[in-house]
């Protein structure tokens, strides 16, 4: 089938335009990210006809509303002070930005290594522009930020382009620094952003929202939280949506106050009474989203000051759980009715319930990782059976159909030959006989993001709790735990299960090439519980 021309997408028989809503207009349609209109025809030549008016009247209608939205918009004169202080600017707020999710404590090695590789990448690609002075790829990035922050250039053409070349050598600067950060090296930033050349630039007013707003004059929270929401394009939607849930309930418990009047002692008080309701780790979490929002408007001159900086959780070292299974709670899991009755309730997604915490103990694998596992995806190379774990994009609906935690989770799993003794190669052999697709196709995804695991880890939070195997750290991805102390029992070099978990390390060389699958079996087929009393062996109902 020919390429689709862009905006044009077919779902089912009917042909549809499709866009993405430009990032600075997203406040418009919250809590749409895309426009969608059915043209009405299974034909593909007349949906090419009546395409180019669609996309028409939806670029005069986001014309119209970035017209609306110039109110407010304040001149930048595009001289050297000007274009200084905006590259400035830029460099300012991406360095400050990563120091708040670094001291939020978002990053984690894995992502850590994922970011150094697009940093290196990125970092080339602006080098190859600059380099020839090809400001096409900068310039859309130039004008989005000039529009995120209501400024309106003023200056000859030639002037933009020395600003476009200013900002594409400053985001070189900014990216290497973030490389450095990175790799470990110190990298200040500077305590606020820098002063606007011969002005004061004016408040930035409150954005349109869908809340309710705050109580009396001034920016509601919930308007800041719309602002940080809307600045990064692409922000994954469990994360919007993450944020937005603590947004809320700060905003009830302070009563809407207004942004500017919030006090230390506001977030002092849901720290207090969060910490009555649930865990210290939960409560450090929620109050470094609130402190990331409030510290992105303070840099971005929307507030005066950040009043959440700096508030602490108290911790209890000794409270801390360790999230393994122990072998009486595998035996119990083991034991039940799953395995001794052929039980296969339905919201345990079929045989999922049965191969689910078998796959986790034998391969360490993510919930997500082999929920989401198609036929396909079960291969043999150099006659040994092996999972592989990918994302998967399906770029003719611009969705994500399978997703990873990051790049480094992309990996190739042998199949234990504990699973293979308990007749997981003759469950594939059983699927592929039926023409299935989908390794568990009795699992579905959940409406909402996607994922297949998600109603399946519902269930198995009931099911373990039923068997008397409770409490939060003994969840599904305990599982992964007790797989990386079976392999150092067992001694499986750290590199080797790394490589199997997908788990990143601190040693740069293991950074190069990949562990072949010929390396990997033997410390896979390596990995054994001693003390499991378990025989069961699959077969087909």
């Amino acid at each position: 089938m020919p390429a689709l021309p862009t905006n044009l997408a077919r779902v089912g028989a009917i042909y549809k335009f499709r866009a993405r809503i430009p990032t600075d207009l997203l406040r418009f349609y919250h809590p749409k990210r895309e426009i969608t209109e059915s043209l009405r025809t299974k034909s593909l030549s007349e949906a090419r006809r009546l395409l180019p008016a669609v996309q028409l009247k939806y670029q005069q209608e986001w014309a119209n509303l970035r017209a609306a939205a110039t109110d407010g918009l304040t001149d930048l004169a595009l001289n050297d002070a000007g274009i200084a202080y905006v590259v400035a600017m830029v460099e300012h707020e991406s360095l400050a930005g990563d120091e708040i999710i670094r001291s939020g404590g978002h990053y984690d090695i894995e992502e850590i290594r994922e970011y150094r590789e697009r940093l290196a990448d990125s970092i080339n690609t602006l080098r190859d522009a600059a380099a020839i002075r090809d400001l096409a790829l900068i310039r859309p990035a130039v004008e989005e930020y000039l529009r995120l922050k209501k400024l309106n250039p003023v200056g000859r053409p030639e002037d933009f382009d020395r600003l476009a070349l200013a900002y594409l050598h400053g985001a070189i600067r900014t990216n290497e620094a973030l490389l450095a950060r990175m790799r470990g090296d110190p990298v200040p930033v500077s305590s606020a952003p820098p002063t606007p050349p011969n002005r004061v630039l004016p408040a930035i007013p409150a954005q349109p929202s869908t809340h309710s707003g705050s109580a009396g004059n001034g920016t509601s929270l919930y308007s800041l939280f719309e602002y940080w929401r809307d600045a990064v394009p692409g922000r994954p939607q469990r994360t919007i949506d993450d944020f937005e849930k603590r947004v809320r309930a700060f905003d009830v418990l302070s009563k809407r106050k207004p942004a500017e009047q919030l006090l230390k002692a506001d977030f002092v008080a849901y720290r207090d009474a969060r910490l009555k309701e649930v865990s210290p780790a939960t409560v450090e979490k929620d109050l470094s989203f609130l402190k990331a929002i409030m510290q992105f408007a303070f840099d971005s001159d929307k507030l005066p000051a950040n009043p959440a900086a700096g508030i602490k959780v108290p911790k209890n070292d000794m409270d801390s759980t360790r999230r393994d299974l122990e072998v009486e709670d595998l035996n119990t899991l083991l034991a039940s009715r799953i395995y001794t009755q052929a039980h296969r309730p339905r919201a345990g997604g079929g045989e999922a319930a049965a191969w689910l915490p078998l796959l986790a103990l034998y391969s360490g694998a993510r919930l997500e990782e082999l929920c989401q596992l198609t036929l396909a995806d079960i291969k043999t190379e150099a006659r040994i059976p092996y999972l592989r774990i990918l994302d998967l994009k399906d770029e003719n609906a611009d969705k994500q159909i399978k997703r990873l935690k990051n790049v480094g989770s992309r990996r190739e799993i042998p199949i234990a030959q504990k699973l293979i003794d308990h007749g997981f190669l003759d469950y594939i052999r059983h699927l592929r006989h039926q023409k299935q697709i989908w390794l568990f196709p009795e699992l579905k995804p959940d409406p909402k993001y996607g994922r297949r695991g998600a109603s399946w880890g519902k269930w198995w939070g009931r099911w373990r709790t039923a068997l008397d195997v409770g409490g939060r750290e003994k969840c599904y991805h305990a599982f992964r735990h007790v797989f990386k102390s079976a392999c150092r029992a067992s001694g499986v070099g750290e590199d080797i299960h790394d490589a199997i978990t997908g788990h990143s390390t601190n040693h740069i060389g293991r950074d190069y090439g990949k562990f072949p699958l010929e390396a990997l079996k033997p410390g896979i087929d390596l990995v054994a519980y001693p003390e499991l009393k378990f025989t069961w062996v699959w077969k087909p109902q």
